[in-house]
């Protein structure tokens, strides 16, 4: 779908929601990890420049504990972007990626905030999961 937008000064700017570049070409990474004291799985997506004290900052996380995982498949336990990274593809990227690890699908959670609700309706919109 094309947006088209008219700004005040005359311009016409077209933007296109499909060619949104995925994260890694913007330089994120993304990594899983088993934390078995925790009893659950996570998946990390590091910003490309930002850093503290000689470490990338974490842009999003998504937690699944084992508690989270019912037959064929799992409910995220805790979700976060932060608010520079949201509407980038973050979320959905950590999701595929919690889904390649635990080799299942992901369901929605009983209860979501009003960004997860959000991120579920795109999700739906776009046919995936």
């Amino acid at each position: 779908q094309i947006y088209k937008f008219i700004m005040s000064f005359g311009y016409l700017i077209t933007f296109n929601e499909h060619e949104k570049q995925h994260p890694s070409e913007l330089g994120y990474t993304i990594v899983s990890e088993r934390d078995e004291e925790d009893e659950g799985t996570f998946v990390f997506v590091y910003h490309p420049t930002k850093s503290e004290l000689g470490k990338k900052m974490i842009s999003g996380s998504l937690h699944v504990p084992d508690s989270n995982v019912r037959g064929q498949t799992w409910q995220a336990g805790d979700v976060s972007v932060s608010t520079d990274d949201q509407r980038k593809g973050i979320a959905e990227w950590m999701y595929k990626k919690m889904s390649e690890v635990l080799d299942m699908s992901p369901s929605e959670a009983n209860w979501q905030s009003p960004s997860g609700i959000a991120m579920w309706k795109g999700f739906r919109k776009k046919g995936i999961f």
